[in-house]
């Protein structure tokens, strides 16, 4: 028997998961541009622009034990 995370049709078309899996993915995305300091290409309207990986939330951000690191003279 599968287990419910092993279970790809069942997951296919549990939007929740679908959503939990994309944010964690992209959190992790942002997560190595800030450790090699690379700007990410997102889309603002129709325009592709480039941000700061530092200019995006992260859960771990409001953490007051986490380090902060400064780029751009941002905290």
């Amino acid at each position: 028997m599968n287990s419910p995370e092993h279970d790809v049709p069942a997951v296919w078309h549990d939007n929740e998961a679908y959503e939990r899996a994309l944010e964690s993915a992209f959190q992790e995305a942002v997560r190595q541009h800030r450790i090699y300091n690379l700007p990410i290409a997102v889309r603002k309207g129709r325009e592709i622009v480039r941000v700061s990986p530092f200019d995006i939330h992260l859960p771990e951000d409001d953490d007051p034990a986490m380090p902060k690191r400064v780029t751009n003279g941002k905290a």
